[in-house]
Order: structure tokens, then C-alpha cells, then sequence
């Protein structure tokens, strides 16, 4: 049947076309967001590779139900400009507004609300019976999602996967001991620990299982409730398989440790996706039998999508708002100074380079090297572990890790890290000030860009050349976040841990206020490091305050020697800030 005059067509594949291509404009748009996006999915394959992917399978999921889609002609809703002016405007505020909107997933937020009044303004709000999953889809799976959102799931179900492990290990007649996420094989000959860590619980890739596993419930099942039913068993399949992986992985370690590192650990791990796919098919099928029947006689529906004849004129002034707002946001942005993609700061020398005679402060024994598994945890390779030693006092175990440009990472706190090997926790954390000795400094003519304070200066000698040479001293007060911790296995012990931070020319505690203040929207580039002192203490007959005190004073001789030796290795942010 012909269509109707006041109706254009336009065939399935022209309609794809021009859709992807429309895409292509407002990635060109919102270029920031991509890149930033695309830094994600780089530097993090394992967590966040899918998000490449998932574009496509959005495009697949409007493919599919097409015949749907265009049973009916698409009508303009004028409505769609208020919704596109308003994403407008929420992604501007994530470039030039308050600090605490200047993240990505809020930026996300302002894309999907543009991208929602696109559709309506085009197809109108009907469309939205179909599109909704599709954009829901495309909005929750497509992008990086912050830690301190997915933290408290996936730590849990860490837990989990650590308690399952040590049970499933039980069945095959392994004696398991369990201290938090820190599992101990008794064999005849050995103990061996098995460290469920994130990477290693398979938690890490939970994103990307819901993903696929709720790109296959939508369209491979027809019925609503049976698509929610195994969406939801995706994370309990999940859960289930790498029990089942981590108890694997466990019983070949007692064969040979080589298997359970390194290439053959990450091989091996890759090879349980299989089975996870295959217990979620499984369960798609078994759901499939309460499909109700499709009847034989029913009447074909249209498969070409028909608008109004006043899309071209919505079309025109949709893309005339969108580049209009697009090219305003990123010229003011530009014009204020605003970098929503920074630049690396390499360190200036590797952290190996520092000395390991400190005065009186002696290294002990050689530097720790990560397994691969414990660096993508870390998420960094720039990071150094050693242990000195002052004779008669005790010793410190040093650990720095860098991290600078791309994406932001969570930093990995004694808060979290050592209670998830089943150390307790005795009171709430100190924060102390150790910058008494920065006073001792002279002020540099220098001063922070962002809080105007003057940088102190200090004088050291540049190795290559033998020369001295001078450096600026972050601003800020130099304080440690301290944590103590008692052993249930070891009663008699405490283990001490503080750290802070330095960030972009500051000096901070706090694990939350380190980010902001790396990614200051105005600084071109950003880095911050963790610098944590670590000290197993016996506390037979002390307090936590005199634990405290013991350890302060450790601290206190130590880094007036370390200091020096980390700014050396670490950048300047003096000279980035001078630099035009």
C-alpha cells in the first residue's frame, strides 16, 4: 500500500544510517565526555572494555524490535527542545559549575537527558515504548561508573565469594582458614594463602556480565517478568562461578604456584566465562517454557518507519540547538580555563631511585615486586614497597604508589584493605600533624596557584649531575590518617598504618578530598600520590595511645630524610604551573 501523503517514509537501513549518524554529531559535541570515556575503557579493559561494545548492542536492541517501533508513525513533540535544553544545561554545569558536579557520571546524566529529547523531538514520546530499554541500556552499561558506587557491592559480594571459596574448598577435603578475604590451604608439606582480592573475585567484571547477560534476557525471552527473572540471576551466577574458580584456583596452587600467577592465572580466569555463559543460557532456557505460544494467524505489521512531514523542519532546528549549545558550552569552557582532560605527569626519576640509606634509617631486606594480579588491583606500576629500619627503635615499611592523568582510581586504604584479610579495626582512625620540621624550610618565591600560599623550598643533590638543585615542598599541612588494627591469630601484635597524599602541589589526608584536589577543572594536567608508613608493633601490655605515640615518633625521625628523597622522584607542580 502506498503511503500516505502526509507521511515520509524512509527504508530500515537509510533509518540506521541516519541514526548512526546523527550519533556521530553529538559525540563530535561532546568530545570531552568521549574521550574521558574512552580513557576508561582503555586504561581498564578488564572493568570497563564492554562500554566500547555496548553502543552497538543498543543499536541491536532497536533492531530487533523494529516492526514494533514502526507500527506507527512517529509524530514531533515539541516537548523534546525543553528536555535537550535542560541536558544543555546539566552538561554545562558538570564543565563550569561546583566542584562536587564535575564528574563524569553526571555528565553522563546531561548526554542521556539530551539524547532522551532528541528521541522525542523526532520520534515523540510514543516511541518511548519501545526506546525506553534501549536508552536505559545504552545509559547504565555504557559508560564508567564511580567506585564509591559499585564499592559497597562489590566488596560485599567479595566477602562472599571469599566465605563460598572457603567452603566449596571444604568439600574437596581442604583444610581452609578464612581471615577476612585471605584464605590459608593447610597442606601436609605447606601452607599456601590465597588472596581473593578484587581482580581475583571476579567482581571486577560484574559490569560487563550484567551487560551481556541483560543484552541476552531482552531479546532472547518475550515476556517482561522473564527478562527481570534473569537479569537479576546474573549476579548470583556471577557469584556462583567464582566460587567455584577461586576453590579451582586453590587446589592448583597446591599443585604448582606457577598457575595461579601471572599469564596462566589471567588465561585461566578468562577460560570461567564460558561456563558463566553457559549456566546463563541454561537459565534462558529453562525460562523460555512459560512463553506463551505465537499464534499463527496474526497480521504483519509495518517494517518502515513513517514520520510526520514536518520532521525535516524539527530536525533542523533539534541539530541547530545542539551545535549551537555544544560549540557556546566548550567555548566558555575553553574561555575559563576549564581542562576536563588532563595530561599525564610522569615521575622525574623511578621510585627505585630512592635512597636506601636514610641517616640513621637503613633499608632491610629488597624491595617488594607485585604479582601482576596485586599491580591491576593497585592500578598502577609506578609504586614502591621497602621496609627501613632505625637499629634500637624498630622499622617502617614504606609504600608509595603514583597515579597521574587519565581516568580518576580509588586509592587502597588500610580502612579496606586490611580488613579484608580479617584484621580488626580497635577504634576509629587519628589524623596527626608531622609538618613541625617543614617549618625549619625557607619560603620559595613561588607561590600555589589555587590557594596563593608560598611553597617552601629545599635543596638536594640531583644525582646525575652531582649538583644541587632546588625543589618545591607541596603546600598544606603535612598529616598522616592513622589506623590501628589487631591480628585475631596474633592477639599479642598491632599493625599501625597511616598515610597521606600528595596531590597537584598539595598536601592532604583525606582519601576523599584527594581527587578533587588532582582534578581541579582549571590545572591541564593531574597526578596524586599515596604515601602510607606501615608498622607491626608488639602491644603486650601497651595502649592504643601508646601504640600511637610509638609509631608518631617513627614517623617523625623518618620523614624529614624521606621527604627530600620523594620530591626528587616526584613532579614539580611549581614548574607546571609556571609553565604558559
Amino acid at each position: 500500500m502506498p503511503a500516505p501523503r502526509d507521511h515520509l517514509e524512509l527504508r530500515p537501513g537509510r533509518f540506521l544510517l541516519s541514526v548512526t549518524g546523527r550519533l556521530g554529531i553529538l559525540a563530535a559535541l561532546f568530545w570531552h565526555f568521549v574521550v574521558v570515556q574512552f580513557q576508561f575503557a582503555l586504561h581498564r579493559p578488564g572493568e570497563w572494555g564492554h562500554t566500547l561494545l555496548v553502543p552497538i548492542a543498543t543499536g541491536f536492541l532497536v533492531w530487533i524490535d523494529r516492526e514494533r517501533l514502526f507500527a506507527r508513525p512517529f509524530r514531533v513533540s515539541g516537548s523534546g527542545y525543553l528536555l535537550v535544553g535542560l541536558g544543555l544545561g546539566l552538561y554545562g554545569l558538570t564543565l563550569l559549575g561546583p566542584g562536587w558536579l564535575q564528574v563524569h557520571n553526571a555528565r553522563s546524566l546531561g548526554i542521556a537527558v539530551i539524547l532522551c529529547g532528541c528521541v522525542i523531538t523526532i520520534l515523540g514520546w510514543g516511541s518511548l515504548r519501545v526506546l525506553w530499554f534501549p536508552l536505559l541500556y545504552l545509559f547504565l552499561f555504557g559508560q564508567f561508573v564511580s567506585p564509591v558506587v559499585l564499592a559497597p557491592i562489590t566488596d560485599r559480594l567479595q566477602d562472599l565469594a571469599a566465605s563460598g571459596a572457603r567452603f566449596t574448598l571444604g568439600l574437596f577435603g581442604y583444610d581452609t582458614i578464612r581471615s577476612g578475604n585471605l584464605l590459608m590451604i593447610e597442606t601436609p608439606d605447606r601452607s599456601r594463602p590465597i588472596d581473593v582480592a578484587e581482580a581475583c573475585s571476579g567482581m571486577r567484571m560484574l559490569m560487563a556480565f550484567l551487560a551481556l547477560g541483560t543484552l541476552i534476557a531482552w531479546s532472547g525471552l518475550p515476556l517482561l517478568w522473564q527478562r527481570g527473572v534473569l537479569v537479576l540471576l546474573a549476579v548470583p551466577i556471577a557469584l556462583l562461578v567464582n566460587i567455584v574458580r577461586i576453590a579451582m584456583q586453590g587446589v592448583l596452587d597446591t599443585y604448582d604456584p606457577e598457575l595461579t600467577t601471572g599469564a596462566a592465572h589471567s588465561f585461566i580466569s578468562m577460560l570461567w566465562l564460558i561456563p558463566a555463559l553457559l549456566l546463563f543460557l541454561l537459565c534462558q532456557w529453562f525460562l523460555s517454557g512459560f512463553s506463551p505460544e505465537e499464534s499463527s494467524d496474526s497480521e504483519p505489521v509495518r517494517s518502515v518507519p513513517r514520520w510526520s512531514t514536518r520532521t525535516p523542519i524539527a530536525f533542523g532546528v533539534r541539530m541547530g540547538l545542539l551545535i549551537f549549545g555544544g560549540v557556546m558550552i566548550h567555548f566558555i569552557a575553553g574561555w575559563a580555563g576549564v581542562h576536563s582532560i588532563k595530561q599525564a605527569v610522569p615521575l622525574r626519576a623511578p621510585l627505585e631511585t630512592v635512597s636506601t640509606v636514610l641517616g640513621p634509617w637503613k633499608r632491610v631486606g629488597t624491595d617488594l615486586v607485585y604479582p601482576d594480579t596485586v599491580v591491576d588491583v593497585l592500578g598502577t606500576s609506578a609504586y614502591l614497597d621497602r621496609t627501613y629500619r632505625l637499629d634500637g627503635e624498630g622499622q617502617l615499611q614504606l609504600h608509595v604508589a603514583h597515579y597521574t592523568g587519565g581516568p580518576t582510581t580509588r586509592p587502597h586504604l588500610p580502612e579496606r584493605c586490611w580488613s579484608v584479610t580479617g584484621l580488626i579495626q580497635t577504634g576509629d582512625a587519628s589524623v596527626i600533624d608531622v609538618s613541625e620540621f617543614l617549618d625549619s624550610m625557607p619560603e620559595s618565591d613561588r607561590r600555589h596557584r589555587s590557594t596563593g600560599e608560598s611553597y617552601r623550598a629545599v635543596d638536594v643533590l640531583d644525582l646525575p649531575t652531582g649538583e644541587p638543585r632546588r625543589l618545591h615542598v607541596p603546600v598544606g599541612n603535612l598529616e598522616l590518617r592513622v589506623s590501628i588494627f589487631a591480628d585475631p591469630l596474633d592477639p599479642g601484635v598491632r599493625l599501625v598504618g597511616g598515610y597521606f597524599f600528595i596531590a597537584n602541589g598539595r598536601l592532604t589526608s583525606s582519601a576523599y578530598g584527594v581527587r578533587a584536589l588532582a582534578y581541579q577543572p582549571g590545572d591541564r594536567h593531574a597526578f596524586f600520590t599515596k604515601i602510607q608508613f606501615t608498622q607491626a608493633i608488639d602491644a603486650a601490655g601497651l595502649s592504643d595511645e601508646d601504640v600511637l605515640a610509638s609509631y608518631e615518633r617513627l614517623v617523625e625521625s623518618i620523614l624529614p630524610r624521606l621527604l627530600p628523597e620523594l620530591l626528587r622522584v616526584l613532579p614539580d607542580w611549581s614548574d607546571l604551573e609556571a609553565d604558559p
